[in-house]
């Protein structure tokens, strides 16, 4: 308000109490038609108080069990637990996040990544044996077929290769800057680095090594877990079907992603068990740690683009 605003509001305090008619038998100021400061007044100070009530009292202070009760344009606010905007606390924000699908599910899959982890760092034996058996299984197989090693070799090496991934993540996130969305386009590749970042922290903190044989198939460099093709394959798929989730994608075409990123994932895993650079292990960790890695990026963007009303920036969703 303007100091010439204030001046107008507060402009009847400025007058005496004599000025103002009085009952003779109570000697309290009443108004008339010719003075009407009480009954403006107090409209006035009604009105922004129940304009700061609003503001500062949070939407579950408001309901059926508040001794103030409800006010009726409060009820929206009294049923979602807080009106639109109001902060509501680390705390508040963390359960937010937890109650969004992509939240619960990349909790899910980083718990089983670090169950994973932890049980082979603790060494535990039916688990190593079965890694050792597959593994063992997959590296004769692979000495006996040499045809089927060397299409495996093209498979992982180019097609499936972590940097054919982010290839194809870097076109996505120039078509969104050339749409206008540059934000969108910074999250993902921001996403990208973090689980590339994290992967080779992991490596270096667990130091598992690699299988060693006596006639190896393929080579590979740095610890084994988690497994850096089959983690890069899980998040990048899953960012590349969100982003074209948020699109206008026919449902055909959608299925169509989905089938192609599950196939992607799985045949990476395969394909490095089979040339022996991989216990099956590792390819599991990467798999679910990548996929829980870029469901934890959605939630997050959800939850932090997400308006006062509820509304996020989704777009159509598959098959409208």
């Amino acid at each position: 308000m303007t100091a010439r605003g204030r001046r107008s509001f507060l402009r009847p305090l400025r007058r005496t109490r004599g000025q103002w008619p009085t009952d003779p038998r109570t000697g309290c100021v009443t108004p008339d038609d010719g003075h009407r400061f009480p009954t403006r007044f107090l409209i006035r100070v009604r009105f922004l108080i129940r304009v700061r009530f609003l503001i500062r009292v949070p939407g579950s202070a408001l309901g059926s069990g508040s001794a103030l009760g409800t006010p009726p344009h409060a009820a929206p606010y009294a049923t979602t637990g807080a009106a639109p905007g109001a902060g509501g606390g680390c705390g508040a924000r963390i359960a937010e996040w937890f109650a969004e699908p992509a939240g619960k599910a990349a909790a899910v899959l980083i718990a089983g990544a670090a169950a994973v982890a932890a049980l082979v760092t603790a060494g535990w034996q039916p688990l190593l044996r079965a890694d050792r058996h597959i593994a063992a299984h997959l590296h004769q197989l692979a000495l006996e077929h040499d045809g089927l090693a060397h299409a495996n070799r093209i498979l992982t090496d180019w097609f499936w290769d972590p940097w054919t991934m982010r290839g194809l993540l870097l076109v996505a996130v120039v078509l969104l800057c050339a749409r206008g969305q540059k934000l969108l386009g910074l999250w993902v590749a921001g996403t990208s680095a973090v689980e590339w970042g994290g992967r080779t922290a992991l490596r270096s903190a667990l130091g598992r090594e690699r299988p060693v044989w006596e006639h190896p198939v393929d080579s590979a460099s740095l610890h084994a877990l988690p497994s850096g093709h089959a983690m890069t394959a899980a998040a990048s798929g899953v960012l590349l079907l969100w982003l074209a989730r948020r699109t206008q994608l026919a449902r055909a075409w959608w299925v169509f992603a989905v089938v192609v990123t599950a196939v992607s994932v799985a045949g990476v895993c395969f394909t490095r068990m089979f040339l022996g650079v991989h216990w099956p292990t590792d390819t599991l960790a990467g798999a679910l740690l990548g996929t829980g890695v870029a469901c934890a990026s959605i939630a997050t963007w959800t939850l932090v683009t997400r308006d006062g009303s509820g509304r996020t920036d989704r777009t159509a969703t598959p098959g409208r």
